[in-house]
């Protein structure tokens, strides 16, 4: 069969379309590959993102072993949780010879106060007080056998036990707190020491999540949770860099416990 001109033109044009076609593609996919990363926004080199955050929870206190609602009852830690807190302590000390921590900032409630001395000890640092970094007020819930989770009516603006504080309170003032610390040591580590609840409802604030989100975060006793925080544009569009996360390796042989979850 005898094949017209015109049609060997058409093939010879689509060859030829088909070998640009392609040779684009490919340069495409290279560019692709070979394509330099966006540059970081200049907000992200503000001084507070430069600070790394360590925030840590306190050790075990009875009232955690018995599952008893503790709040803002200033309980000191029990024999396990001293353990614990030098557990801690000579992890830390092995990060600090690397790269020194500059301060510790304690909630004032004993179990702090007393985890963060005995770190402070170790670093050879002293420890310094917030009482902004201390635990939700329970009001009348303080002292109760924890018998389930958050009452199911609960929500972020609930005030705790009738007379306590709402989560909504407990993340406005860690935020304050946390953000001054970060601000005022640019480019420095900090050990933060607070508790189970008020470092959740800061960590979803640094994640961007809805406070009704809290539970989603568990903590053990003396754990790390270590971040660097930085703001978008705004005060309210609040996020951090996360690094580490209830990491608890350095308590291989103590007790690990989580004292309450609120709802998801």
């Amino acid at each position: 069969k005898i094949v017209e001109p015109s049609m060997i033109a058409y093939l010879v044009v689509g060859f030829v379309l088909g070998l640009i076609g392609s040779k684009i593609l490919c340069h495409a996919k290279q560019c692709l590959i070979h394509k330099k990363p966006e540059p970081v926004p200049e907000h992200l080199f503000d001084p507070l993102h430069s600070t790394d955050v360590w925030l840590i929870r306190h050790g075990q206190t009875d009232s955690n072993a018995g599952r008893i609602w503790q709040g803002q009852q200033d309980t000191p830690l029990n024999a396990e949780g001293r353990k614990q807190a030098l557990a801690l302590a000579l992890r830390l000390a092995e990060e600090h010879k690397k790269n020194p921590f500059g301060l510790i900032v304690s909630s004032p409630l004993s179990r702090a106060v007393e985890t963060a001395n005995i770190v402070g000890d170790v670093l050879d640092l002293s420890v310094s007080t917030d009482s902004r970094l201390m635990e939700i007020s329970l009001g009348r819930l303080e002292g109760a056998k924890i018998q389930r989770g958050i009452p199911k009516n609960w929500s972020p603006s609930v005030k705790m036990g009738e007379t306590g504080e709402s989560f909504q309170d407990v993340q406005t003032r860690m935020i304050a707190a946390v953000d001054e610390v970060a601000k005022k040591n640019p480019g420095g580590r900090v050990l933060i020491i607070s508790h189970g609840a008020a470092i959740r409802t800061y960590l979803t604030s640094a994640f961007g999540l809805p406070l009704e989100k809290v539970g989603l975060f568990k903590l053990e006793n003396c754990s790390i949770s270590q971040l660097r925080p930085y703001q978008l544009h705004n005060k309210s569009n609040y996020r951090g860099v996360l690094f580490r996360f209830n990491d608890a390796a350095h308590l291989e042989g103590c007790a690990p416990h989580s004292e309450f979850s609120a709802p998801h």
